[in-house]
């Protein structure tokens, strides 16, 4: 209510970067391992796949990889490319699990107190940044999979039966964070149901792990 939202933006769905010698094939291959995750509801990903959360700041991460602190981390693909994690990621473990979503706001009040000519030069330009963001972090993971390739990284996919099992485990996860921001006055129900829709509305066959309408 106090601020003036310009875009939102996010980056490409979570995945697992593991270091040599911790490839993660299947679920279980998580049991103990120390992944690096970033927030209250990455380490409880992490958590629900029997895996040790490790916090920590991002340019610690290759580092840490290299000198065995941690086992992997979970992150975007683009995340390569920023940071040059390439020669410290032996694989790759595709969960497409959770993301990261940002907001640009600006103080309402400033906002209010803008001559209208900026105010109408503001809502025509910050629009189209969402989409431009949006292109930026596709390229990015796009380029950090050629790096990874390039670096002798391996690819994984999990079998059907563990995608499965994941959506059950972060399944209440949906039900936590709608009943908080219900309790709240926000409508978290109709939030995630829109999303939802205009997801299946892109042609996306499973929009969210763990959730269903």
């Amino acid at each position: 209510k106090d601020v003036k939202i310009l875009y939102a933006g996010g980056m490409s769905p979570y995945d697992l970067h593991m270091v040599k010698g911790k490839d993660v094939r299947r679920l279980a291959d998580m049991k103990g391992k120390k992944i690096r995750a970033s927030g209250a509801l990455h380490t409880k990903i992490i958590k629900l796949f029997d895996a040790v959360p490790v916090g920590m700041a991002a340019p610690e991460i290759p580092i840490s990889m290299q000198k065995g602190v941690i086992d992997g981390q979970f992150n975007h693909l683009g995340f390569v490319k920023s940071f040059r994690s390439e020669e410290f990621t032996a694989s790759i473990t595709k969960v497409g699990v959770s993301s990261l979503t940002f907001v640009l706001v600006m103080n309402k009040k400033i906002y209010d107190g803008l001559p209208p000519e900026v105010k109408s030069l503001i809502e025509e330009i910050a629009p189209k940044y969402s989409a431009l963001l949006g292109k930026a972090h596709d390229a990015m993971a796009t380029d950090s999979v050629e790096m990874l390739k390039k670096a002798g990284a391996i690819f994984h996919d999990l079998p059907a039966e563990d995608m499965n099992e994941i959506g059950r485990i972060v399944s209440p996860l949906w039900s936590e964070w709608m009943a908080e921001v219900e309790a709240k006055g926000v409508p978290g129900k109709k939030i995630v149901s829109d999303y939802y829709d205009i997801y299946k509305g892109l042609g996306v066959r499973n929009p969210f792990h763990g959730y269903k309408k």
